[in-house]
């Protein structure tokens, strides 16, 4: 009983941390050079990541028309799945909470909603980029922001199932999911600021304005 109370703290401050700095990593952050296409294989585990499309043999060549119709609707999927500045205020209230997330309570709830809601959002901007057209000049930041919301929306799942067990295992290691939450969390931290850095080399490049809220 006690080794089983002591894996439970534990499980719960994992994921206590996790959310106090994970919930403002999809529209913050900037850092070092990185290649998607290389070094994030698209997910395996998650069905849209098996329909993501190929560079098209008639991919549009790289004339800015295009480029810029191309960062036009990533703009829009981006913005859909963001979370807005109220509503950050809002899932950092709600999630600096701690332990209290994981008791019976308004608290708890209130969590549940905001996770499901992001869960729903980071699925509906992989199935959108999943449909959005490959072209050569974008084709490593459609890569990566593909990969992103697929990454995220498994990190939020697995956190929905720890609020109902904090033991739960993952099925294909048999590891308890609260011990690699913080790995991945900074796995995707890397990969949210790395995105980014291509994105702003490639608006420069192209002369496309910067992305906004």
């Amino acid at each position: 009983m006690f080794i089983r109370n002591k894996k439970l703290c534990v499980g719960c401050l994992s994921i206590c941390l996790l959310l106090s700095i994970f919930i403002f990593v999809s529209t913050n952050s900037l850092a070092q050079q990185y290649a998607p296409a290389q070094h994030y294989p698209l997910a395996q585990q998650y069905a849209p990541a098996q329909n993501y499309p190929a560079a098209q043999q008639d991919a549009p060549a790289n004339n800015l028309e295009a480029i810029k119709s191309w960062f036009y609707q990533y703009d829009q999927i981006r913005h859909t799945a963001q979370m807005s500045p109220a509503e950050r205020q809002q899932a950092d209230q709600i999630l600096g909470k701690g332990l209290a997330l994981f008791m019976p309570g308004n608290d708890k709830i209130l969590a549940q909603r905001l996770l499901i809601d992001l869960v729903k959002r980071y699925d509906i901007a992989c199935h959108e980029l999943g449909g959005l057209q490959v072209i050569p000049a974008t084709e490593q930041l459609h890569r990566g922001y593909y990969q992103y919301f697929s990454d995220a929306h498994h990190l939020f799942s697995d956190y929905l199932r720890l609020q109902d067990d904090l033991l739960a295992a993952d099925p294909a290691t048999g590891q308890p999911l609260a011990s690699g939450l913080i790995d991945r969390k900074q796995a995707l931290e890397q990969l949210d600021r790395c995105n980014k850095i291509l994105d702003q080399q490639l608006r420069h490049q192209y002369g496309i304005p910067p992305y906004q809220y």
